[in-house]
C-alpha cells in the first residue's frame, strides 16, 4: 500500500514565501514586492478555483493583458463579491497593496519606516478567528512598535493564511481527503 504524502505546490510557495521574508536581512521593497505578489497569486487561483468552466484560453484572456481580472484591485473586488474573501481580508489585502505601490514606485519610500508606510500600517486591523471557540478579535497595528513586523504580520498572519484555507477548502472538495 502507497500513502500518497505529496505537498500541494501552493503549500510549498507558501513556506518558501515565509523564509524569504522573515530573514532579518530581507530588504523591504523585497519583502513588500514578494509578500503582495504571492497574495495577488493566491487571490487570482481562488477565483480560478471558482470559475468551473474556465479553460486555458479564457484564463488568459480574462487574468492577463488588459483583462478585466489583470489587477490585483479587480481580482480583490471581484472575490470579495463572490463571498470568497471576507471584509477585513479585502480590507487588510488593499492596505498591503497600497504599501506596496508605495515601495515599488517610489525612490524615497524603502522601508517600513517611513511616515507614508507607518501611516497605513497604523491603520490595518487584523481579525484572527480562535479555531477552537470561532471567537473573532481583531488587532490594531503596529504590532510590537515594529513596522516591518506588522507589515510580516498582516501578509503571513492575517491574509496568506486566509488565502491557504480558501485554497485549502477548494484542494480538499476537489480531491477530497484522500485518507482511503
Amino acid at each position: 500500500m502507497t500513502i500518497d504524502v505529496s505537498i500541494p505546490e501552493y503549500l510549498k510557495d507558501f513556506f518558501e514565501l515565509t523564509t524569504t521574508i522573515s530573514k532579518p536581512s530581507a530588504d523591504h521593497r523585497t519583502i513588500a514586492i514578494v509578500g503582495v505578489s504571492f497574495i495577488d497569486d493566491g487571490v487570482r487561483e481562488i477565483l480560478e478555483l471558482a470559475m468551473p468552466g474556465l479553460n486555458s484560453k479564457l484564463r488568459d484572456k480574462i487574468f492577463d493583458g488588459y483583462g478585466p481580472l489583470s489587477t490585483l484591485a479587480a481580482r480583490l473586488d471581484v472575490a470579495r463579491a463572490l463571498g470568497l474573501m471576507r471584509p477585513h481580508e479585502h480590507t487588510m489585502i488593499v492596505s498591503l497593496a497600497r504599501i506596496r505601490n508605495r515601495m515599488a514606485h517610489s525612490l524615497h519610500v524603502h522601508n517600513f519606516d517611513h511616515p507614508d508606510v507607518a501611516k497605513i500600517l497604523d491603520e490595518i486591523e487584523i481579525t484572527v478567528t480562535d479555531g477552537a471557540t470561532g471567537k473573532e478579535t481583531t488587532q490594531k497595528g503596529p504590532f510590537d512598535g515594529q513596522p516591518r513586523w506588522s507589515f510580516y504580520q498582516t501578509c503571513i498572519g492575517g491574509v496568506a493564511m486566509s488565502i491557504q484555507r480558501v485554497r485549502t477548502e477548494r484542494w480538499l472538495a476537489r480531491n477530497g481527503d484522500r485518507k482511503n
